[in-house]
């Protein structure tokens, strides 16, 4: 058995890193101080430094519908023994624009049919 984790490089999901037992940096503790910054937060940082991840962090704390995934997904971390009320109490919608594209041809089209899955997806969801 290999003693060392290995590096989630190209994952970005929370729930894979979690539970195929990538090596995980948590950041958990800043979940309360993101629910205190206010109504809008910007979020830029250089490519590869973990946006998308954090994102689905957050999502998987706060999407009502991983609930019962909490005890399995936050195990071990800041969190888990300091959860907020916002915890597992919001319906997410979420887009990724990188999917919609930057020909300036094409981009309403391509907003409005991502736009159309995403609410789509989010209907089946919830």
């Amino acid at each position: 058995m290999n003693p060392y984790k290995k590096i989630p490089y190209g994952i970005s999901s929370y729930k894979t890193i979690r539970q195929e037992n990538y090596y995980y940096v948590d950041k958990t503790r800043y979940i309360p101080q993101l629910e205190e910054t206010g109504k809008f937060l910007f979020l830029i940082r250089p490519r590869r430094f973990g946006k998308s991840s954090l994102l689905t962090v957050l999502e998987s704390y706060y999407d009502i519908v991983r609930k019962d995934e909490y005890g399995l997904l936050f195990d071990g971390t800041f969190i888990k023994d300091h959860p907020s009320p916002e915890k597992n109490s919001h319906l997410i919608l979420k887009f990724n624009f990188s999917q919609v594209s930057p020909d300036p041809d094409e981009v309403e089209s391509s907003f409005q049919g991502h736009a159309r899955n995403c609410f789509f997806f989010f209907g089946e969801k919830y």
